[in-house]
């Protein structure tokens, strides 16, 4: 049903033996389809939202047993190890000992940084002599043709034609920028250069977010090699682990959830022991978020459908949309109308949807003349375009403004 779904997350939890069980609370529900990023949509009324995570608390549920030998690697034969590694599924079944020693592989969490030092007038020009070539390498990559080659090398910039030009600034307000130099944390001593930078959360036309936890993202202070392995292993969890998606719509407190979220886990921390640059905190987010991230998936589908019953509805009986609007809200599938509503606040609630409708069938050029299965395929798109992002999006985003900039080790 569209008005309560349960998100069950059951990232990694700490036992004291560092073995991944499956943690099952339960976090928010959606009761609201998504919202669109588009200045002119409609806008939705008041949703439930996750609280945002703490990099240095809310993740304290995941492993924090890593022992002390991080460089220990189990001790299987090439062939077992092979073996191993290629079985994935709801059949798969890692022992404790096992996630034990996965968990052992995993690296330290790096310290919060609580020292915010200043830097000597020296540091500050180094410093915004490596900013400005930074600015000028991502300007010629990303903007158009003809602006890009009225600009040199970077390397090719004296000092003094950096500071002539202000250091190019001004580059910084071109359109096609997805990111900048945060303007108090660049001139922090303990940060490194990709430190500074900060993906935007969204276009510079609309207001709306893009990412769900946009500034604890950013609070992280990950490194590149900590990113890097992140969206690598985030890719891998969502290939091998995606068989859980078939028990999303199991009870939360049920022993059936528990075992298979649990095994899904500990299936997370064989792919995450192979990544050095891997936390146990780390290695709890992506699989906390992945699960999210599918319950999510399955809410778009729901609207996705509900959307399209409109359009089917409207198209086969040819009459006003708000009369297909009200037939497909009061659908039972959809569950969308409750026991006890009032008339006046069904009457906003079926106006909403209309205008809803309206915008996304607007947005994507979807007529009457539109094909089914075309409308059906369009609805969709649209609808996930609208898709929260999670630490991997953003991750992936700043790993790729800093190849753009030519700040990516070679």
């Amino acid at each position: 049903m569209l008005h309560e779904k349960p998100v069950q997350h059951c990232p990694l939890r700490d036992d004291g033996d560092g073995t991944g069980t499956a943690w099952t609370g339960e976090k928010r529900r959606r009761k609201h389809p998504p919202t669109s990023s588009s200045s002119d949509a409609p806008a939705a009324t008041a949703q439930d939202h996750q609280g945002p995570i703490s990099p240095t608390t809310d993740m304290e549920g995941v492993i924090q047993d890593q022992g002390q030998d991080h460089e220990l690697r189990l001790a299987r034969s090439d062939s077992e190890q092979h073996q191993q590694e290629e079985i994935w599924g709801p059949e798969v079944e890692i022992s404790q000992e096992d996630a034990a020693n996965y968990t052992k592989c995993l690296s330290p969490d790096a310290p919060p940084i609580y020292t915010r030092s200043s830097m000597t007038d020296e540091e500050e020009e180094d410093l915004n002599l490596r900013l400005a070539r930074y600015r000028i390498a991502y300007y010629k990559n990303v903007a158009e043709p003809e602006l890009a080659r009225e600009l040199k090398d970077p390397k090719d910039y004296s000092v003094e034609e950096l500071q002539d030009n202000r250091y190019f600034l001004h580059l910084g307000s071109h359109r096609s920028f997805e990111g900048c130099f945060h303007p108090i944390d660049t001139w922090v001593a303990e940060l490194n250069d990709y430190q500074r930078l900060l993906v935007f959360n969204g276009s510079r036309d609309s207001s709306d977010s893009l990412y769900i936890y946009w500034e604890d993202y950013h609070a992280y202070y990950r490194t590149y090699e900590v990113d890097d392995a992140y969206v690598k292993f985030y890719e891998e969890l969502s290939s091998k682990v995606k068989w859980i998606k078939a028990h999303l719509d199991l009870d939360k407190n049920s022993e059936k959830w528990i075992e298979m979220c649990t095994r899904a886990a500990r299936q997370a921390l064989r792919i995450a022991s192979r990544f050095t640059n891997l936390s146990a905190i780390l290695v709890g987010m992506a699989f906390y978020e992945y699960i999210a991230e599918l319950r999510e998936d399955k809410v778009l589908e729901d609207w996705s459908l509900f959307y399209f019953e409109i359009w089917k509805l409207n198209d086969l009986k040819k009459g006003s949309l708000r009369d297909a609007v009200q037939e497909a809200y009061e659908m039972e599938k959809f569950g969308l109308e409750f026991e006890g509503m009032g008339a006046e606040s069904k009457a906003r609630s079926i106006s909403f949807f209309e205008q809803k409708f309206r915008f996304l069938t607007r947005e994507v050029g979807i007529t009457e003349n539109t094909e089914q299965g075309e409308a059906w395929d369009l609805l969709r798109k649209i609808v996930f375009k609208f898709k929260p992002k999670n630490m991997a999006k953003y991750a992936q985003k700043k790993l790729e403004i800093a190849a753009l900039m030519n700040m990516a080790p070679r």
